[in-house]
């Protein structure tokens, strides 16, 4: 044990210290006082729950429950994305695929039907949509044809299967009539 006054080191055993004489059987009562005390916390201890313990679990707890709504709600964002881009982006670029790649073939009739299916079906925003792309897609076809004939790459005869094919496509009639009446001049 240390002496209280002078900070020496005095054996457990004496009452008084051997270098300045002060009396070590109060500081004795203390120290015994302290070692029981704290036997007694160690003790009653684990009868009783610790505060922080139970902050850090509940925070684990916050932690957890926070990971898993967020792992949630990402899957239900992701639903609606997904319908998303299959009724808008896939089927759009099939329905227009399905039209154009037809007459690209010269099949023109089947062309017709994909394209009367297309104008039939019930959502009218993508419907409106995926018939001005193709509408785009067969007028830039005709330009092109048309320039392929001025160009000498195209005969007549080949131009005029072309727009005869192309005109069972309702909506070119009055564009094919006009090219025809242009590059017969």
């Amino acid at each position: 044990m240390l002496c209280p006054n002078c900070n020496s080191e005095v054996n457990n055993d004496y009452h008084k210290c051997n270098y300045c004489g002060c009396d070590l059987s109060s500081s004795l009562e203390n120290d015994n006082s302290y070692n029981q005390d704290t036997t007694n916390e160690s003790y009653y201890s684990k009868y009783f729950v610790n505060t922080q313990q139970i902050k850090t679990q509940s925070r684990k707890s916050k932690k957890m429950i926070i990971a898993i709504v967020s792992v949630v709600l990402f899957f239900l964002a992701a639903i609606p994305l997904t319908y998303y881009l299959y009724n808008y982006v896939y089927l759009y670029n099939k329905q227009v695929s399905s039209v154009t790649e037809k007459v690209e073939v010269k099949n023109f009739n089947a062309a017709k039907i994909s394209y009367d299916k297309i104008k039939n079906s019930k959502p009218y925003a993508v419907k409106t949509k995926v018939l001005s792309t193709v509408e785009k897609n067969l007028k830039d076809r005709v330009e092109v044809l048309s320039k392929s004939f001025i160009d000498d790459k195209v005969s007549y005869d080949e131009l005029e299967k072309w727009f005869e094919g192309l005109s069972k496509l309702v909506f070119l009639k009055p564009l094919i009539s006009e090219k025809k009446r242009v590059l017969q001049k």
